[in-house]
């Protein structure tokens, strides 16, 4: 489904798993804890530190991107 309604269903979904996966993460110290992403061709191994901040970064760059367009279309 694409609505508008879909996507925030989704985006709240995935949201609460995120924080809950930071948030145990964060109890466990656990920054610098490595995992291999399988579905990366090749795989390759991160940790959840640059993962995180990965993930905080790209959603701002995402949001000052959006706030350019709409702006633009006045």
């Amino acid at each position: 489904e694409r609505s508008v309604a879909a996507l925030r269903a989704r985006h709240a979904a995935a949201g609460a798993r995120f924080i809950a996966i930071v948030r145990r993460v964060r109890d466990r110290s656990g920054w610098d804890d490595g995992f291999v992403d399988a579905l990366c061709d090749p795989p390759q191994r991160f940790t959840f530190g640059s993962v995180v901040a990965h993930v905080l970064t790209f959603a701002a760059h995402r949001r000052q991107v959006v706030r350019e367009a709409l702006r633009d279309l006045g």
